[in-house]
């Protein structure tokens, strides 16, 4: 076997072991999204990585079309729903001196995927700006997740240290497999 082709296999191993583990980086933090003239940038306070049962501070960097645009005059509000029903909505607020930053505060009852809806005017034109955000159980992962994520960095170390050592042994290496002496 071809040390690039051991090295891919090691690679390989732990890409997949990493993405099992949740190594990942969040796809949903900070993307702009927009609706009939309208653009929005969410972030969560402070690190885009919300728990459940616990308050959290929903930012939109928005702007608009009209040259008149701002949070305080747009009527904005924010639709938390999960699997399809609402559980929560929220008033958007001017979050300081800048007219098109606005904030609002959500408590996500339980962990899991939930869908936002940002709805507002602007000169008359009513936006809806969709978002998809993820909150982690309150108090960390859970103990199955903890006991999975060892298992498979394990499982990971393993493969990889078996794969050098089978390499390292049939091309000769210093941990080669010693003579065996007949009496």
């Amino acid at each position: 076997m071809g040390r690039r082709l051991i090295l891919g296999l090691a690679v390989l191993v732990s890409g997949v072991c990493g993405q099992a583990v949740g190594f990942s980086v969040p796809v949903a933090a900070h993307v702009e999204a927009g609706n009939n003239g309208v653009s929005a940038v969410m972030h969560i306070a402070p690190d885009d990585n919300p728990t459940a049962g616990q308050p959290t501070l929903i930012i939109f960097y928005m702007s608009g079309q009209g040259q008149n645009f701002s949070v305080a005059s747009c009527g904005c509000q924010l639709e938390v729903r999960k699997d399809g029903k609402v559980v929560s909505t929220a008033i958007v607020e001017p979050a300081d001196e800048t007219t098109t930053d606005g904030q609002a505060s959500v408590t996500f009852p339980d962990e899991g995927v939930y869908d936002f809806r940002l709805t507002g005017t602007d000169g008359g034109r009513k936006f809806v700006i969709p978002y998809v955000v993820r909150a982690n159980p309150a108090g960390g992962t859970t103990d199955a997740a903890a006991g999975t994520n060892v298992l498979m960095v394990g499982l990971a170390s393993l493969a990889i240290v078996s794969i050098l050592a089978y390499y390292n042994i049939t091309r000769g290496g210093r941990y080669r497999a010693a003579p065996v002496k007949s009496r």
